[in-house]
C-alpha cells in the first residue's frame, strides 16, 4: 500500500496536482475507531442524563405544579407513564447504540467496503435519533420543572 501511494503521489505531481495525497484504508480505519471511542465517551455521559431525567420525573410526581393541575383533570398518570416510557425507550436506544458500536469496533476492520458503509448510516442514524430523543426530553421535562399555572384576572375592566 505504501507503494502505491508514493506511486500516487509521483503520479499527481507530474499532473500537475502536486499537493494531492492519498487517504489510505488504515487512515479511514483509525479515523472510524477513534470516531467510535468518542461516540461511547457521548453516550455514557447520555445515558447519565437520561438516569438523571427519571430522578426528577420520579420526585415530580408528587409535587410538581405540573402534576397537581394534571391530577385535578385526570391526567396526571397518562403524562406520567407517557414521559416514563419515552425515557425508557431513550435509554433502550441509546444502550443498543453503545452495543452497536462495540459491535461496529471490533467487526469493522474485517468487512468489504458495501458493508461497512451500510453500517456506518445506520450507526448515523442511530446516534442522531438518540442526541434527538434526549434532547426533547431535556425540553420537555425542563418546561415541566418551570410550569407556572396561567394567572386568573379575577377583576375585569368594563369597556
Amino acid at each position: 500500500i505504501s507503494e502505491m501511494h508514493v506511486w500516487f503521489r509521483q503520479y499527481a505531481q507530474q499532473m500537475g496536482m502536486q499537493n494531492v495525497r492519498a487517504i489510505l484504508p488504515e487512515q479511514i480505519d483509525l479515523l472510524i475507531n477513534n470516531s467510535i471511542s468518542d461516540t461511547i465517551t457521548i453516550s455514557s455521559i447520555i445515558l447519565g442524563v437520561i438516569g438523571v431525567l427519571i430522578g426528577l420525573l420520579i420526585s415530580m410526581k408528587e409535587d410538581s405544579t405540573f402534576f397537581v393541575n394534571a391530577a385535578k383533570a385526570g391526567k396526571d398518570a397518562f403524562f406520567y407513564k407517557s414521559l416514563m416510557l419515552k425515557l425508557r425507550n431513550a435509554f433502550l436506544t441509546n444502550l443498543f447504540f453503545v452495543v452497536l458500536t462495540l459491535t461496529l469496533n471490533l467487526i469493522l476492520p474485517a468487512v468489504s467496503f458495501l458493508l461497512k458503509s451500510t453500517f456506518l448510516i445506520f450507526w448515523s442514524y442511530l446516534f442522531l435519533r438518540t442526541l434527538w430523543q434526549v434532547m426533547y426530553l431535556i425540553i420537555l421535562i425542563t418546561k415541566i420543572i418551570t410550569y407556572e399555572p396561567p394567572k386568573e384576572n379575577k377583576l375585569r375592566k368594563k369597556s
